[in-house]
């Protein structure tokens, strides 16, 4: 079992925290014209003082009636080294 899936655990950190020396603002997202079923943007500003990568992930959440986890990790995408300001 995974931290994300079972809130019984305790976990030190949560499922995708990550460790850095910065800090990131991220936007809200918004969805694009695309081939796919869904498509996704956010804007990720980077508000501390060093130079630094950060993984945005989409979760998604079903109704309980099917029968998924309470949060499913859909995708993820890392950011180019994101210089402060």
């Amino acid at each position: 079992a995974t931290g994300y899936r079972n809130t019984a655990e305790n976990t030190t950190f949560p499922f995708g925290h990550g460790l850095t020396y910065t800090t990131f603002d991220f936007s809200e997202p918004g969805q694009l014209q695309c081939s796919q079923a869904a498509c996704l943007h956010i804007h990720v500003r980077n508000t501390g003082a060093a130079a630094a990568r950060a993984v945005v992930q989409l979760f998604v959440e079903f109704p309980a009636e099917a029968a998924y986890p309470s949060a499913l990790l859909k995708g993820f995408a890392k950011t180019s080294l994101l210089r402060p300001g």
